[in-house]
Parts: structure tokens; C-alpha cells; sequence
């Protein structure tokens, strides 16, 4: 990330690829290098199905203790 710009509700991060800027519920990332559009929503995490969620937990617990030998 390059730099980053917050005010109360919308959040703005400047990327070597793009811009993205969102709010708590949707955002959008245009892109650098031809300026597409790419619009985003934030969804709750509660509607990732428990399994999934756990394999992604477990998967990050591992790479933070392989990062911590």
C-alpha cells in the first residue's frame, strides 16, 4: 500500500495497482494501469459456511507459526 486517506465513513487506500475506496458496506477498486471499475460489497462473515471458515483459520494459524520459527 503507498498511502491511505480515512474520514468518518469512507476509507480511501492508494495501491501500485489501483485505488480502492469503500465505506462499511460497499466500495470499489479502479485499477491503474486502464481505469476499470471493479465494485465491491461487504458481506458478513457469518454467511461463510463454518467449514470454510475453519480451513482458512486453521490455514493462517499455520503460516503465523511457520513465521514465528
Amino acid at each position: 500500500m503507498n498511502s491511505r486517506d480515512d474520514s468518518a465513513s469512507v476509507h480511501e487506500r492508494f495501491f501500485d495497482m489501483g485505488y480502492l475506496k469503500y465505506d462499511a458496506s460497499t466500495g470499489v477498486f479502479i485499477t491503474q494501469e486502464n481505469n476499470q471499475l471493479h465494485p465491491l460489497h461487504n458481506i458478513n462473515c457469518s454467511e461463510i459456511p463454518e467449514n470454510i471458515r475453519l480451513a482458512v483459520e486453521n490455514y493462517l494459524s499455520q503460516i503465523i507459526s511457520l513465521s514465528a520459527k
